[in-house]
């Protein structure tokens, strides 16, 4: 009985979740365009202006994703138009038609054009805080206010692990977060939502860790449909593995790993993806109902596109979006950088060893730091199942290796004497 209760409580919170969310979707969308219009005309003479990826420096790293952005606020406005319960669904957008599609937003609200291009693959759920940003700024300030939003989520998360007495968790979040070039985040929109969800539940798993496994799967649920709901196939593995990774950290320095914790990581993935997938179910069924087409064949398809090898890279496909995505972490100009990956990764390789051997302590905390390091190696087996959109799109994607650096900065901290009391595994 208690199993089936659980069981219900895990569908009860998916389904629960994703309709408050479509409910914010709807809510936004009653927001009049006209009282929109200013700032997303605005919006759309940025767009119009600026290349579709303006880089600063040649570095990847700095590359901005004004064609994302630009999509989403599209959508974001059309969405405003019609019957707020299917347009938030039946999601469509301008292409600018002959002008180009940097255009289509411009052109969309300043010159009446009706949408002409559907996008019902994803949830599109950023475009609800789109609406409500216009309402008193563009997408320049909206992305500007993101940025100091996660700089304060961040700052949470440290004062909260400190508090509870976690310091050098702390000290490994600030670093994996500052690897990525954390503040770079505010280039773009789309770079946001799952560093918003990912510093978000990272508290949620804190608090919950002691009460069991059944209260982490329960929040992995959420943490999949709402990553579905308002991710744009970014960095979609964060809201996962980061607070996992702290929950595995916790239980290793407080001697509850006396094995591999497989059945946590087990069970909290596939709820995760359970979740994820869902949403993404819910949405393709819910606008195959209002189309009249199926729009799973057009999911799958959007799918299998990211999936395909990658294109020219003169590496094997399996491999080619994990180097791309590693020359970008490290700073290159070139789209794959072998030399500086390889340097790069002995670089830290040598420091870590170096520290460990210096460091170590009488009792390491194996099995924690190896559940660490598998959670840590879910990115790079991402960006090698998504080999085509992994390297294409290194410039943003490669911001999820924060949790891989977390993962090995974790694995080394839990295997190292501290300035503190250790509790031995």
């Amino acid at each position: 009985m208690a199993k089936k209760n659980g069981i219900a409580r895990h569908f009860g919170a998916f389904f629960g979740l994703l309709a408050a969310l479509y409910a914010l979707l709807v809510l936004s969308a009653l927001i009049p365009n006209k009282a929109l219009e200013k700032n997303m005309s605005r919006s759309g003479l940025r767009y119009f202006q600026q290349e579709a990826y303006p880089n600063r420096d040649g570095r990847f790293q700095r590359i901005a994703d004004n064609r994302a952005d630009q999509l989403l606020v599209n959508i974001a406005w059309n969405m405003g138009q019609g019957n707020p319960l299917s347009s938030t669904i039946d999601t469509q957008y301008y292409d600018g038609g002959g002008f180009g599609l940097n255009t289509g937003l411009y052109q969309a609200v300043l010159q009446g054009r009706s949408p002409n291009t559907p996008y019902p693959q994803y949830w599109h759920g950023s475009a609800a805080l789109v609406r409500f940003a216009h309402l008193f700024t563009d997408a320049q300030g909206m992305a500007a206010m993101g940025l100091w939003v996660l700089c304060a989520l961040l700052l949470a998360n440290v004062a909260l692990l400190i508090r509870k007495g976690h310091w050098e968790l702390a000290l490994c979040l600030m670093i994996s977060m500052l690897s990525v070039q954390f503040g770079n985040l505010g280039l773009s929109i789309t770079y946001q939502p799952c560093f918003v969800l990912c510093l978000c539940f990272c508290p949620a798993f804190v608090l919950l860790e002691r009460r069991g496994d059944s209260a982490l799967t329960l929040l992995c649920v959420l943490s999949g449909a709402a990553t579905a709901f308002f991710d744009f196939l970014t960095t979609e593995t964060l809201p996962l593995l980061l607070p996992l990774i702290l929950v595995v950290a916790i239980r290793a320095k407080d001697g509850g790993l006396t094995a591999f914790p497989w059945r946590l990581l087990l069970s909290c993935g596939l709820c995760w993806g359970a979740a994820y997938i869902g949403a993404f179910v819910c949405k393709w069924a819910l606008a195959s109902l209002l189309t009249g087409q199926n729009q799973f064949l057009t999911g799958f398809i959007a799918a299998g596109k990211r999936m395909d090898a990658a294109p020219q890279s003169g590496f094997p496909p399996v491999i080619a979006g994990i180097l791309a995505n590693l020359s970008v972490f490290f700073g290159s100009t070139e789209r794959i950088d072998l030399p500086r990956v390889l340097l790069g990764l002995g670089s830290g390789a040598a420091g870590l060893g170096l520290g460990y051997a210096f460091l170590r302590k009488a009792q390491p905390c194996r099995w924690g730091a190896l559940a660490a390091l598998s959670l840590g190696a879910v990115v790079l087996l991402r960006f090698a199942l998504l080999g085509n959109h992994s390297y294409l799109h290194e410039f943003f994607t490669y911001r999820a290796l924060c949790a891989t650096v977390m993962a090995v900065l974790t694995a080394f901290v839990l295997n190292i004497r501290l300035p503190q009391k250790e509790v031995g595994q």
